[in-house]
């Protein structure tokens, strides 16, 4: 008969055991079941997890036939390649935007983004956005009443990649339906003042420290002159920007606050030492 303390190491080994198991140590037979329910850009990222799951799961038929191929879903087909192609990207210093499929170096993905921030203005609004949730509506419109100063307020949402809209910001929730197309956080940034002015136009900014402001312009009153961002030349002068028509205007730096930062100095004078 054991006695005690062997029992007690044989539970011990026994349930490290079984807390030890992964999904690399699943039989064949498992691994197939599991994998006749995922999509082939789902399969193709279980194969490059491991060299042993490279080799113990099979590629679907669709992924070897061309005609096949070219038969699937557009996000699944990106996915795909997305896959496939990252890492050698990565070796070179660029990578793919999963929103508009250029391929552009590093210093475009801030934040190790998975888009490019050439669509940041799309992130962007001076108005509650339509699809935004009403908890994150009714914090908001509080900030509104307590601002003194203009300032943007960074939120974190989901982008949907299938159809390039933001969730609980562009739309309240994601309709595509598609099991293989990316969603990505991405930050959005909503304007808070008090006064009902809006300027004429605005613009990310950020430093090498990770540090982020929007760069406003006003046209001026009575101008009917079109926003531009600038040029090279134009930044070394941010008193003074052009405009359509060639009409002079005035910019001016915004800090930029997270929404928790906002909401506990609401009320204070000055939040210039409190950007993101």
């Amino acid at each position: 008969m054991l006695g005690p303390n062997t029992q007690d190491d044989t539970t011990c080994t026994r349930r490290r055991s079984s807390s030890a198991i992964t999904i690399s140590s699943l039989p064949p037979e498992l691994l197939l079941l599991i994998t006749d329910y995922l999509p082939v850009s789902a399969i193709v990222s279980l194969k490059l997890t491991s060299n042993h799951l490279y080799h113990a799961t099979p590629l679907p038929k669709a992924y070897h036939a061309k005609p096949a191929f070219h038969a699937l879903p557009l996000c699944e087909q990106r996915a795909l390649r997305r896959n496939l192609d990252e890492a050698a990207d990565l070796a070179t210093g660029r990578r793919q935007c999963l929103l508009c499929n250029c391929l552009l170096h590093l210093r475009f993905f801030p934040n190790d983004g998975a888009t490019c921030d050439l669509h940041s203005g799309r992130y962007m609004s001076t108005s509650l956005p339509p699809g935004l949730d009403a908890p994150t509506k009714a914090r908001l419109e509080r900030l509104a009443g307590f601002s003194q100063e203009a300032y943007w307020v960074a939120i974190s949402r989901q982008l949907c990649i299938h159809t390039g809209r933001v969730v609980r910001w562009d739309v309240p929730a994601c309709e595509c339906g598609c099991d293989s197309c990316a969603h990505v956080s991405v930050v959005c940034y909503i304007r808070i003042s008090h006064s009902s002015l809006r300027p004429s136009g605005w613009w990310l900014r950020s430093d090498h420290d990770g540090n982020c402001w929007v760069q406003e312009y006003d046209a001026g009153a009575g101008s009917e002159a079109s926003f531009r961002p600038p040029t090279c030349e134009q930044e070394s002068k941010p008193s003074q920007l052009a405009v359509l028509g060639e009409s002079p205007g005035v910019s001016r730096p915004i800090p930029v606050v997270s929404l928790q930062v906002a909401e506990k100095t609401a009320g204070t004078r000055s939040l210039d030492t409190l950007l993101v």
